[in-house]
């Protein structure tokens, strides 16, 4: 970087970062004249308090970007000591010490008035020395302190605050209040640690949290969400309505008569059922399908809703409404329904008001490279278990990505317009008690930022014969971006939410005998994989009860008599994976797998045959093998993804979801099916 004395020659990158690391500033300034600064102290202070922000913003997002802690260093030590200037002559200095966890970051912010000195602001910050961290942000550190409850517009407060600073693992927060009802409230964090600035946070990359929750017996009120929400269109204000609590504090307008508007994501947790009310301005409008649920939303119909609630815009009254929203969106995401990725649930009706204490992990992926459309993909992940028993490895640890496969998860895209405003965010809960009373108390809660996205590689790409990714929105084609050999969808079946990024369409098929695709291996012997394969796909079994007992998933050869198989890849009773193998003399070679396919979850699935003999693999581990060594036999039949064929008509149908399916003409080694598991869009990395 050059010195403050060259600012001529680096006013065009100034302006740029400024630009891109906070905008306040600038706005500010193009707003306010030099003669208005004259008459106007107060606002020539608070265009200098937004410069020391934006100076804030600038460095701790370069520092983020460090990849190792010599480069951490490399940065402060350039950094440090510099001027930025902006065209009017407002600036900031940095100053960067060692200090605290890591580094104390000091930035004064400037702005001319005419006629008088210039107005100065400053303000310091902390940024821990974790390469790409910014710092974790956690109740147990003590950092209730900087958390703000919100209360509804009766004045309640329904968010307690209980910061135990001689004991910081014992610090919580009560969402509801125990004995109030017809009101809602928030809490949203307003510090200054991983990068904050009073809450307003970088989202970049995305972020891992972590928290445990238990709604106390007795409690029948509406629930909570935790929710993050774009900090350049909101304030950390609350939703909600007195006679609406299904609303949550998360949809509605609030007390402001605005409510939280987008972007914003939310994973709620809802403890009572809520019917399909057309009236948005009705009680029991949510359309939530079945009891005590967790799910993924997002904000509603926006342009398709209209008209007002009690005098309120009836735009907010949608937002938690389970499937507002449009399925591939890129302005107003679905909100998932029950049987879809991001909607949650077990058989008990009231299995979170009366079980007891639960661990919540959570995953926010945000793609900063546009997709080959132009938009930004988003990766949400949950996983929730009862907390009784030890916490599994690693489900705590916010500073790496979580290895299971998530109970919940949801896919989807924003325009680079909507993507720019969710560069800020702020972060907490909001929660509605409805007519009934609730408790829900937090524990334990931790957040970090994700640092930058590992490079995703698909293993000896050279040997890849197929790859149909499953990246279209609509149509029948199912296009394979590697060998050329597109298939057809077939019945009935729908682009929905896929399992991770940049593309992020799958295919739901319904398990009729005419659901399907078809890829023709006329003319070519790209499909014949002979002495040596491997098949590997994602899958997500949305209800086990519904599923075909032999499920066909990759199956190669069309004949009435299966005289003309080759390979297959299918689910044998209880949804075990196996691997089908048939040599030229027509003799069949099979492997199973040892566990289930569990159903609500997406799940990695993969079958190798070669020298190494038969194996398939599930979520990237080894689960059955077999000595045997067979060669498959070659020939021009059909391949079907999702069934398996017979004369013309589907038997073994697969109802559900499948994506990225791969076919390899040699035989991937264990390490190299790990990999394709963790670097596929999938993404999930180190």
């Amino acid at each position: 970087m050059r010195r403050a004395r060259q600012r001529g020659a680096i006013l065009l990158y100034i302006i740029a970062a400024v630009v891109v690391f906070s905008v306040l500033a600038g706005t500010l300034a193009a707003h306010f004249s030099l003669s208005t600064r004259a008459s106007a102290h107060y606002d020539c202070q608070k265009a200098a308090r937004l410069m020391a922000e934006s100076g804030i913003r600038y460095a701790t997002s370069n520092l983020r970007a460090a990849a190792t802690s010599a480069d951490l260093t490399a940065r402060v030590n350039a950094m440090n000591g510099q001027t930025f200037w902006m065209a009017d002559g407002s600036s900031f200095a940095l100053a960067a010490v060692a200090g605290g966890k890591g580094y104390v970051v000091t930035s004064t912010g400037a702005s001319p008035c005419q006629g008088d000195a210039a107005v100065t602001a400053t303000l310091t910050r902390d940024f821990a020395v974790a390469a790409g961290g910014g710092g974790i942000i956690s109740f147990d550190d003590g950092d209730l302190s900087g958390f703000e409850a919100i209360p509804g517009s009766e004045g309640t407060a329904t968010v307690t605050i209980k910061n135990d600073t001689a004991n910081p693992g014992n610090s919580s927060v009560e969402l509801g209040g125990g004995s109030i009802k017809d009101n809602y409230g928030a809490l949203w964090y307003g510090g200054g640690k991983g990068g904050c600035i009073n809450g307003n946070c970088t989202l970049g990359n995305g972020v891992r949290s972590y928290f445990e929750f238990q709604f106390n017996p007795g409690s029948d009120g509406d629930g909570f969400v935790f929710a993050l929400i774009g900090a350049d269109t909101n304030t950390k204000s609350v939703g909600g309505d007195t006679s609406m609590g299904e609303l949550m504090g998360y949809s509605g307008t609030g007390w402001d008569n605005k409510g939280l508007v987008p972007p914003k994501i939310g994973l709620e947790f809802d403890i009572y059922h809520n019917d399909c009310n057309s009236n948005l301005c009705s009680p029991g409008s949510r359309c939530d399908s079945t009891y005590d649920h967790i799910a993924f939303v997002f904000w509603g119909d926006e342009a398709g809703v209209s008209g007002t609630c009690s005098g309120k815009s009836r735009r907010r009254y949608d937002d938690n409404r389970h499937g507002a929203g449009t399925l591939g969106s890129d302005t107003v995401p679905k909100n998932a329904e029950s049987g879809e990725t991001g909607f949650y649930t077990l058989s008990s009706n009231n299995w979170m008001q009366n079980g007891g204490s639960f661990r919540l992990r959570y995953e926010l992926t945000r793609q900063t490279t546009p997709a080959s459309d132009g938009d930004y993909c988003y990766e949400l992940r949950a996983w929730v278990q009862p907390a009784s028993g030890t916490t599994p490895t690693g489900m705590d640890d916010v500073t790496k990505d979580y290895a299971p496969a998530p109970d919940i998860q949801q896919v989807f895209s924003l325009t680079p317009a909507m993507h720019a405003l969710f560069d800020h965010f702020y972060f907490g809960w909001t929660e509605g008690t409805g007519a009934a009373v609730q408790l829900a108390v937090l524990r334990k809660f931790a957040l970090d930022f994700k640092p930058a996205l590992p490079v995703q590689s698909i293993p000896r790409s050279s040997n890849l014969r197929a790859h149909w990714s499953m990246n279209a929105v609509s149509g029948s084609t199912v296009q394979d971006i590697v060998g050329a050999r597109d298939g057809r969808a077939y019945g009935s079946y729908d682009w929905v939410p896929g399992t991770g990024c940049p593309d992020c369409s799958a295919l739901r098929l319904y398990g009729s005998n005419s659901d399907y695709v078809r890829v023709s291996d006329s003319g070519g012997s790209s499909l014949d994989l002979t002495s040596a394969g491997t098949i590997a796909a994602w899958i997500y079994i949305p209800d086990a009860s519904s599923l075909n007992s032999y499920a066909g998933l990759v199956h190669k050869g069309s004949s009435t008599s299966f005289s003309d198989e080759a390979y297959s890849l299918q689910l044998w009773p209880t949804r075990r994976l196996t691997l089908a193998v048939v040599t030229s003399s027509g003799t069949s070679y099979q492997v199973l797998s040892a566990s289930s396919i569990p159903a609500q979850g997406w799940h990695h699935v993969a079958g190798t045959w070669g020298g190494g003999g038969m194996r398939v693999y599930i979520d990237g581990v080894m689960d059955g093998q077999d000595s045997a060594s067979p060669t498959a036999r070659t020939n021009n039949g059909t391949l079907q993804i999702g069934s398996q064929l017979r004369s013309g008509w589907e038997i073994y149908p697969f109802n559900g979801i499948i994506d990225e399916v791969m076919l390899y003409n040699v035989q991937l080694n264990a390490a190299e099916i790990e990999t394709l598991y963790k670097n596929s869009p999938w993404g999930q990395g180190e």
